[in-house]
């Protein structure tokens, strides 16, 4: 087995590792996802904090999102899951994209426009994916964040691959 044979099965392997959280992280119910109980243990915020996260008040999925509808624990809660939805399809978008540049050796704008496909495609499938759940609720707002993050994801890895290629 040659040496760029190796470098694609890790980084497939790697690639499917990620989908395989995903698909794990959404076959799970919310109550045992929830951290508002170890937030609110845990977590000691301090007053100017919890007077700043009271200005905050938004719209989500056509619901208001604020301190006033979810409480403090909430409202930590769902940046901290939002967050996790855009850093878990960064790191899907650059796996997908080390792949892809590897095998199939796409210029950049192919590269990008076939690993954004994926990502968004996997985000679309894995919202109806929680929709089996009955404890979660797939929103087009979610795949907004995955697609947004795997953007990001991929505009990183062609700097990289572009930084790295020169320094050759």
């Amino acid at each position: 087995m040659n040496n760029l044979t190796k470098k694609l099965i890790v980084r497939i392997v790697f690639a499917l590792m990620i989908i395989g959280v995903i698909f794990y992280s959404s076959s799970q119910p919310y109550s045992k996802q929830n951290i508002q109980p170890l937030i609110s243990e845990k977590l000691e915020i301090p007053e100017p904090i919890v007077s700043l996260l009271s200005k905050v008040e938004f719209t989500y999925a056509g619901h208001i999102i604020s301190v006033e509808t979810k409480g403090i624990p909430g409202l930590i809660e769902f940046f901290i899951r939002k967050g996790a939805h855009f850093s878990i399809y960064f790191v899907l978008a650059i796996a997908v994209a080390s792949v892809i540049h590897l095998w199939m050796k796409k210029k950049p704008l192919k590269l990008a426009a076939m690993t954004m496909l994926f990502v968004f495609l996997y985000a679309c499938s894995d919202e109806w994916h929680q929709s089996f759940n009955g404890e979660r609720t797939p929103l087009f707002q979610d795949v907004m964040i995955d697609t947004v993050g795997g953007m990001f994801g991929v505009a990183i890895y062609l700097w990289w691959s572009r930084r790295r290629t020169r320094n050759i």
